[in-house]
């Protein structure tokens, strides 16, 4: 009974000496960046009305389901997206990382492409817009996903492509997310 006591008078010892020297070296919040509190309440399952290009010009709409998980320390959200794009299956995985306090990062892997993405984000007004850019020999291709209308129940996305720098852009789809 005694060794217990000692333990336990140690190891109080042992944090109240540590504690404020850990409390110094790691801020109490890890991660900085507003958008956090945008997107760790969407941890979650999620019904999804999904539309989808197709081809240019040609969309589907379809249902789908996501599942959103926030990390440990709540630097960032983990999207588990599955649908069907012509009566195949679809799956995606997307990161959002507010963890780094220079830029908001999204990162995205998906059945179809297979290539992994990274994007750069910024907040304008109520939209959070996630933009991914390539350069080719002959054009630059850029991507931007957008997310809207950010509410707890519900949320809205827009993905859209631009196959010549910038200066036209199509839809490539649009998702409304409700909260199962």
């Amino acid at each position: 009974m005694r060794l217990l006591v000692l333990r336990r008078v140690i190891g109080i010892v042992f944090l109240v000496i540590a504690g404020p020297a850990n409390a110094q070296v790691r801020p109490a919040t890890p991660c900085q960046r507003a958008e956090a509190s945008l997107f760790l309440p969407l941890a979650g399952r999620w019904s999804v009305e999904w539309t989808d290009r197709v081809a240019p010009g040609q969309y589907n709409k379809a249902k789908a389901s996501a599942r959103i998980e926030a990390d440990l320390l709540g630097c960032a959200v983990v999207e588990h997206f599955d649908g069907a794009r012509q009566g195949r299956p679809f799956m995606s995985v997307s990161i959002i990382s507010f963890g780094n306090n220079d830029t908001l990062q999204r990162s995205l892997i998906d059945s179809s492409h297979g290539q992994f993405l990274l994007f750069e984000g910024s907040r304008e007004g109520k939209v959070v817009r996630f933009e991914w850019v390539r350069a080719l020999p002959s054009r630059t291709m850029m991507l931007r996903h957008e997310y809207r209308a950010l509410q707890r129940n519900s949320f809205e996305t827009e993905t859209q492509l631009s196959t010549d720098g910038g200066r036209r852009w199509d839809l490539v789809q649009r998702a409304k997310y409700r909260r199962d």
